[in-house]
Protein backbone atom coordinates (compact mmCIF):
# COMPACT_ATOMS: atom_id res chain seq x y z
CA UNK A 1 0.00 0.00 0.00
CA UNK A 2 2.80 2.43 0.90
CA UNK A 3 4.68 1.74 -2.31
CA UNK A 4 1.55 2.68 -4.25
CA UNK A 5 1.05 5.74 -2.04
CA UNK A 6 4.60 7.05 -2.69
CA UNK A 7 5.39 5.71 -6.15
CA UNK A 8 1.98 5.01 -7.71
CA UNK A 9 -0.36 4.80 -9.28
CA UNK A 10 0.07 1.48 -11.03
CA UNK A 11 -0.04 1.79 -14.80
CA UNK A 12 -2.95 0.07 -16.50
CA UNK A 13 -0.51 -2.11 -18.45
CA UNK A 14 0.51 -3.90 -15.23
CA UNK A 15 -2.45 -6.21 -15.83
CA UNK A 16 -0.52 -7.73 -18.76
CA UNK A 17 1.81 -9.51 -16.32
CA UNK A 18 -0.52 -10.22 -13.38
CA UNK A 19 -2.62 -13.27 -12.71
CA UNK A 20 -6.23 -12.77 -11.63
CA UNK A 21 -5.49 -12.80 -7.88
CA UNK A 22 -2.66 -10.29 -8.20
CA UNK A 23 -4.82 -8.07 -10.38
CA UNK A 24 -7.54 -8.05 -7.71
CA UNK A 25 -4.91 -7.19 -5.09
CA UNK A 26 -3.68 -4.23 -7.16
CA UNK A 27 -7.24 -3.00 -7.63
CA UNK A 28 -7.77 -3.28 -3.87
CA UNK A 29 -4.56 -1.37 -3.13
CA UNK A 30 -5.41 1.40 -5.58
CA UNK A 31 -8.95 1.77 -4.29
CA UNK A 32 -7.72 1.75 -0.68
CA UNK A 33 -5.69 4.95 -1.05
CA UNK A 34 -7.58 8.18 -1.62
CA UNK A 35 -6.12 10.77 -3.97
CA UNK A 36 -5.45 13.16 -1.09
CA UNK A 37 -3.44 10.42 0.68
CA UNK A 38 -1.03 10.04 -2.24
CA UNK A 39 2.46 11.35 -1.42
CA UNK A 40 4.33 11.45 -4.72
CA UNK A 41 8.00 10.83 -3.99
CA UNK A 42 9.04 12.84 -7.06
CA UNK A 43 7.61 15.95 -5.39
CA UNK A 44 10.09 15.87 -2.49
CA UNK A 45 12.50 18.78 -2.64
CA UNK A 46 16.26 19.10 -2.21
CA UNK A 47 15.81 19.93 1.46
CA UNK A 48 14.21 16.51 2.08
CA UNK A 49 16.42 14.38 -0.18
CA UNK A 50 19.21 15.34 -2.55
CA UNK A 51 18.30 15.24 -6.24
CA UNK A 52 20.83 12.49 -7.05
CA UNK A 53 19.39 10.18 -4.39
CA UNK A 54 15.84 10.96 -5.45
CA UNK A 55 16.59 10.23 -9.11
CA UNK A 56 18.19 6.90 -8.22
CA UNK A 57 15.34 5.84 -5.92
CA UNK A 58 12.78 6.75 -8.57
CA UNK A 59 14.59 4.45 -11.03
CA UNK A 60 14.49 1.44 -8.73
CA UNK A 61 11.00 1.93 -7.25
CA UNK A 62 8.95 1.75 -10.43
CA UNK A 63 5.82 -0.27 -9.68
CA UNK A 64 5.97 -2.24 -12.92
CA UNK A 65 9.08 -4.46 -12.81
CA UNK A 66 9.41 -4.18 -16.60
CA UNK A 67 10.17 -0.47 -16.15
CA UNK A 68 12.96 -1.02 -13.59
CA UNK A 69 16.60 -1.13 -14.66
CA UNK A 70 18.44 -4.43 -14.36
CA UNK A 71 20.93 -4.74 -11.49
CA UNK A 72 23.83 -4.61 -13.96
CA UNK A 73 22.48 -1.32 -15.35
CA UNK A 74 22.06 0.12 -11.85
CA UNK A 75 25.65 -0.71 -10.95
CA UNK A 76 26.74 1.48 -13.86
CA UNK A 77 24.59 4.38 -12.67
CA UNK A 78 26.48 7.56 -11.80
CA UNK A 79 24.97 7.31 -8.31
CA UNK A 80 27.32 4.35 -7.65
CA UNK A 81 30.26 5.44 -9.72
CA UNK A 82 30.25 9.01 -8.35
CA UNK A 83 31.00 10.49 -11.75
CA UNK A 84 28.90 13.44 -10.70
CA UNK A 85 29.32 15.91 -7.86
CA UNK A 86 25.62 15.41 -7.18
CA UNK A 87 26.32 11.88 -5.98
CA UNK A 88 28.36 13.00 -2.96
CA UNK A 89 25.38 14.66 -1.32
CA UNK A 90 25.46 18.13 0.14
CA UNK A 91 29.20 18.59 -0.33
CA UNK A 92 31.28 19.33 -3.37
CA UNK A 93 33.57 16.48 -4.35
CA UNK A 94 36.55 18.41 -2.94
CA UNK A 95 34.80 18.98 0.40
CA UNK A 96 33.81 15.31 0.55
CA UNK A 97 37.39 14.17 -0.03
CA UNK A 98 38.68 16.62 2.58
CA UNK A 99 36.19 15.38 5.19
CA UNK A 100 37.14 11.76 4.60
CA UNK A 101 40.91 12.43 4.77
CA UNK A 102 40.66 13.02 8.49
Amino acid sequence: MLQHQWFGPFRRSITEILDEDAELAVIGIMSGVKDEEMKPFWRLNEREICDADKAFILKIMKLDPRDRPKAKELLQDEWFTERSERSVGWYSKEEWLEIHKK
